[in-house]
């Protein structure tokens, strides 16, 4: 193939690249958010309790 298939190449694995770490700060900003909302329901419902129930 030759210098022009390498580069080609090159250009797959650099897009590959790029999309993998979105996806992977994508899913780590999508999980912080559910963590954060789950903390806040769980201490609004545990706000909500008797101190000794």
């Amino acid at each position: 193939m030759g210098a022009i298939g390498s580069e080609n190449n090159w250009s797959y694995v650099t897009a590959a690249f790029i999309i993998s770490w979105c996806v992977i700060l994508g899913y780590t900003v999508h999980v912080h958010r559910v963590l954060a909302r789950a903390r806040k329901a769980y201490e609004d419902a545990s706000a909500s309790r008797p101190k000794g129930a």
